[in-house]
C-alpha cells in the first residue's frame, strides 16, 4: 500500500493504526523480496530456506550423536527392549522422536514398552520373592529336592501362577 501511495510511511503506517517502525519494516523487507534492496541481503524465501536448512542441520548432527553413543545396538538384529531401554536412558538429552527415528523404532512401541515396565517390575518382584521361598524351603528341608519333601510348605501358593506362567 505504501508503494502506490503518495503519502509517507508513517502517514500510511497511522492510517492503518500500526506503528511507523512496523511500517518501515515492512516496506523494506517488501524492497529486499523484489530485488530492490541492497546486495547481501536475503529474501523471505531464501531466509525461510536456511532457517529450514539450519533447523535439518541440528536435527542431522543430534542424530549422528545417537547413533555415535548407541554402541553395541550397532550390530546386526538388537532386541527391541534393548534399543527400548535406550531410548528410556537417552530421553532426557534428545527428544523421543528423534531418538526413535535414528534408530529405527515405532514411537508408539517405544510408548506400549514404556507403559509395560511397571508389570515388568512388578513381576520380577514377584519372582525374587518366590526364588527367596523357594530357597528358605529347600533349606529348612535340609537339601531336599523332591516334591513330596517340599509340597507341605508349598501349600500356601495352591494355585498360584509363576511369571513364567506355570502352576504348582
Amino acid at each position: 500500500m505504501t508503494r502506490f501511495s503518495s503519502k509517507t510511511i508513517t502517514a500510511v503506517a497511522w492510517d492503518l493504526g500500526v506503528s511507523p517502525e512496523s511500517q518501515h519494516g515492512w516496506v523494506k523487507r517488501d524492497r529486499i523480496d523484489r530485488g530492490e534492496g541492497r546486495s547481501g541481503k536475503l529474501t523471505s524465501g531464501e531466509r525461510e530456506e536456511l532457517e529450514r536448512l539450519r533447523r535439518q542441520n541440528i536435527e542431522q548432527q543430534k542424530t549422528i550423536e545417537i547413533l555415535k553413543r548407541r554402541g553395541p545396538l550397532r550390530e546386526g538384529q538388537r532386541p527391541a527392549s534393548e534399543v527400548c531401554r535406550f531410548i528410556a536412558a537417552e530421553k532426557a538429552v534428545y527428544l523421543v522422536a528423534l531418538l526413535c527415528r535414528a534408530l529405527g523404532v515405532v514411537r508408539s512401541s517405544f510408548y506400549a514398552w514404556l507403559d509395560a515396565e511397571e508389570a515388568r517390575q512388578a513381576r520380577m518382584r514377584a519372582d525374587d520373592a518366590l526364588a527367596h521361598e523357594i530357597t528358605v524351603i529347600h533349606l529348612a528341608s535340609k537339601g531336599a529336592y523332591r516334591v513330596p519333601r517340599c509340597m507341605p510348605s508349598c501349600d500356601a501358593w495352591e494355585g498360584e501362577s509363576t511369571a513364567s506362567g506355570g502352576r504348582w
